[in-house]
């Protein structure tokens, strides 16, 4: 019976170890351009002028960040949720900006973590609109 148990524990541990392996491959196979999505809950009462604002007030620091490509500052139509769409030249630079002390700070501003959705952008091209 130890024997068996020995095997099984073996078995689970080559099966996540190789799942782990091919998640760590397929981590640092891509290199190029990724897009973060971000959300984070507008804390009850603040209007959407005043979040406004406060993109007014945050926008100058974006362009210098290195690796940012673009940013779209968002809000949700109901006003609830604002945030983010940025576009960054890869993973590296996006997991800088990103840090704990970012996901830190998000919470003593607003009082709640950020929900951060990450995407491979292997093509990236702007429409014949242009950029506003």
């Amino acid at each position: 019976m130890f024997r068996t148990q020995i095997t099984r524990l073996g078995l689970v541990l080559c099966l996540a170890a190789g799942t782990a392996a091919q998640a760590q491959t397929a981590a640092t196979a891509y290199a190029g351009p990724v897009a973060v999505v971000v959300s984070i809950a507008v804390p009850a009462g603040l209007p959407r002028a005043k979040v406004e604002a406060l993109f007014q007030q945050q926008a100058p620091g974006f362009k210098l960040l290195p690796g940012l490509k673009q940013k779209y500052f968002t809000v949700t139509d109901d006003g609830r949720r604002a945030g983010g769409i940025y576009l960054w030249t890869d993973a590296v630079a996006a997991r800088a900006f990103f840090s704990d002390a970012w996901k830190a700070q998000v919470v003593a501003a607003y009082g709640s973590p950020a929900e951060l959705s990450w995407f491979d952008a292997p093509l990236v091209i702007q429409g014949q609109a242009g950029m506003p």
